[in-house]
């Protein structure tokens, strides 16, 4: 089953350098025919969209797997989030593993991570990544 379809995403980011939670992002995405486009949340309620999102997605050989290219902006940076979407065998859901770079619009820098993983019990008031910020992530289909 490849994932390059219409799909919502809820991904968890948490800054490496000190462990803080800069927002749980929730993703809305239109693919077709490999191209994405959507929007980004900074929580699933109407009216709290991030950016406009962009990129492509590539269904691959591997069952149950596709990759993902994204580009939005957050706060003053912008950020490029490349990953990929499967099916855990374990407990059947569908997650998201990949990396985010948070760039200055004139160059790229350091990098964000995000790997599979559940929502958040608790939603933080949203922190903006600054250029160069690392860290990992969670997520998973909504």
């Amino acid at each position: 089953m490849p994932f390059c379809n219409d799909i919502d995403l809820t991904i968890n980011i948490d800054r490496d350098r000190d462990g803080v939670r800069l927002s749980t992002l929730f993703f809305k995405l239109l693919i077709r025919n490999g191209t994405i486009t959507g929007d980004v949340f900074h929580s699933n309620t109407p009216g709290t969209r991030l950016s406009r999102v962009s990129g492509q997605c590539l269904s691959i050989p591997r069952p149950d797997h596709s990759v993902m290219d994204m580009l939005f902006t957050w706060g003053r940076v912008r950020v490029r989030l490349t990953g990929s979407v499967f099916l855990d065998t374990g407990d059947r859901r569908v997650k998201y593993k990949g990396r985010f770079h948070a760039f200055r619009p004139n160059g790229f820098s350091d990098t964000l991570q995000a790997s599979e993983g559940g929502r958040a019990n608790a939603a933080p008031p949203p922190i903006d990544p600054d250029d160069g910020d690392t860290g990992t992530g969670t997520g998973q289909q909504t």
